[in-house]
């Protein structure tokens, strides 16, 4: 079973990126070169506002979350991380997945916004200095906004059903086409009609 020891985690990318100021990061060995770490708010010390069964229990989620993320089985992560059977890893997984914080599509839109406009800026001083590269680029990142902002009109497209009707060897293919859209009609009245 992993190592209990948790310490702080100077050199942890991820883990400087997203931990606040205020804030600290524990994290524990799992023994395969890899770290579950966990986010402490507030804490200046070792002893935050969470109890250490409190803090053993999210990391163990975390290490749940990641495994389960990962394809492992909840057999094998009950195993490895020691819960007492699946069902314990299965609760662990979704209690994590419930503390996930989860965007809504306007708030990942604008993320997603903001991050097109700081790859423009960039972009657009290369492409008005004539690096060619940098305007093919800029110009597939403009693409990118406008349909994510729905700027571009959509394609029209016109069908001709009797047209569709006749290449695909249909014989009488006009009638076949006026039985068809006598039928819509009429189930279109019938449908209104209730």
């Amino acid at each position: 079973m992993a190592s209990k020891k948790k310490r702080k985690n100077p050199n942890h990318s991820q883990c400087q990126a997203n931990t606040q100021k205020g804030s600290q990061c524990l994290f524990q060995a799992n023994g395969d070169g890899t770290y579950c770490s966990i986010h402490l708010k507030n804490s200046g010390n070792i002893t935050p506002a969470l109890s250490k069964k409190q803090i053993e229990m999210a990391i163990k989620e975390n290490q749940t979350f990641t495994l389960r993320m990962a394809g492992a089985n909840y057999a094998d992560i009950a195993d490895r991380v020691g819960y007492a059977d699946a069902s314990g890893a299965y609760r662990a997984f979704n209690r994590a997945l419930n503390r996930l914080v989860l965007e809504t599509p306007d708030e990942a839109r604008l993320l997603e916004l903001a991050r097109l406009d700081a790859i423009s800026i960039n972009l657009f001083r290369s492409a008005q200095q004539g690096a060619l590269g940098s305007v093919d680029r800029y110009l597939r990142v403009m693409e990118r906004r406008s349909k994510l902002l729905g700027l571009d009109a959509p394609d029209r497209v016109e069908v001709d059903w009797r047209t569709e009707l006749e290449q695909a060897g249909v014989e009488n293919a006009s009638e076949v086409f006026e039985e068809m859209v006598a039928l819509f009609m009429k189930e279109d009245n019938d449908t209104s009609a209730d």
